[in-house]
């Protein structure tokens, strides 16, 4: 994802910029589940990072996950998100 190389760089705007666009993207386009949810959870990861943690809250409240639902396979990534969330230290 060209927004992750971006913060790797320190380009904090064209990472913001970037992020923008695969968001935009995901909503736009019908990808495949397992593919959107990638998707999400690096966005979600990227936002902790940028320290927009409303932005990744967001995302994952979108999903309609919780605390107490069961974990399937195809969706641990975005319980993958929901976790970091809830980490003092934001993984």
């Amino acid at each position: 994802m060209l927004a992750r190389l971006e913060h790797v760089h320190g380009n904090a705007d064209t990472t913001t910029e970037n992020m923008n666009i695969a968001e935009r993207l995901i909503k736009e386009h019908h990808f495949a589940f397992k593919y959107t949810i990638w998707v999400k959870n690096a966005l979600v990861r990227l936002w902790i990072a940028l320290g927009n943690l409303e932005k990744a809250s967001n995302i994952v409240q979108e999903s309609g996950i919780t605390n107490n639902d069961e974990i399937p396979y195809l969706r641990e990534p975005e319980f993958l998100a929901l976790l970091r969330l809830h980490l003092p230290g934001k993984l």
